[in-house]
């Protein structure tokens, strides 16, 4: 039952990572094709608040996701210090980095960059289970 419980949290977390860096990656690229949306008529959100308000938003959505990546650290690899050190470094440490990157945004190139950092974050992410089966396998 424990086993069960424990590889519920650990699918839910990744899954909940999953969709929350995509959602953020989604509205970096909003705010990137901004201009050809306006032109165009169509209605995304960045078009709807702005170039700089959504740029709010992107930020408030990554506190989110720090928030329960820390969480999760915190509470899935609580014994697992080599997970919770990897998740520190290739996933925390560059989500703030990309906080600052949105922040510094200003045309479709800044964001290009701030997207193709949240689709690295989204591979270390991934590649976190590589860690957290090896750690479990071989007991680390």
């Amino acid at each position: 039952r424990d086993i069960v419980r424990a590889a519920v949290e650990v699918v839910s977390a990744y899954a909940l990572f999953a969709f929350w860096s995509n959602f953020i990656r989604e509205m970096i690229k909003d705010a990137e094709d901004y201009q050809g949306d306006a032109r165009h008529g169509y209605r995304t959100l960045a078009v709807i608040l702005g170039p700089r308000q959504v740029r709010y938003v992107i930020i408030i959505l990554i506190l989110v996701m720090l928030s329960f990546t820390g969480f999760y650290d915190v509470y899935l690899f609580a014994s697992d210090h080599v997970s919770a050190i990897y998740i520190m470094l290739f996933v925390n440490l560059p989500l703030l980095y990309l906080i600052y990157l949105v922040i510094k945004s200003k045309t479709p190139a800044d964001f290009k960059k701030a997207s193709t950092l949240t689709k690295i974050i989204m591979l270390t992410g991934i590649l976190s289970m590589v860690i957290f089966t090896l750690v479990l396998k071989f007991n680390w």
